[in-house]
């Protein structure tokens, strides 16, 4: 990558970022990043979760769904 490209993506990651801030989480992969990134408080969570298009929200169910099956299946090993 070039210097120009890297300029680029950092302006990029760092507009991703303020808007990730400012609370506007559209869909269940930006929810994910915005907890990691921000570590909110559990009712922040649930506010920005149920905020969520019903689509994204069942994404999210699915998802800690098959985590938490595959750690069940990692507990019985």
């Amino acid at each position: 990558m070039d210097r120009y490209e890297e300029a680029f993506y950092a302006e990029e990651r760092k507009k991703e970022r303020e808007r990730l801030k400012d609370n506007t989480v559209t869909s269940a992969i930006e929810f994910v990043i915005w907890v990691d990134q921000f570590d909110p408080s559990d009712d922040e969570m649930a506010t920005v979760v149920h905020a969520l298009p019903d689509t994204e929200q069942q994404r999210l169910k699915n998802a800690v769904a098959k985590i938490k099956a595959m750690k069940g299946n990692q507990d019985n090993d």
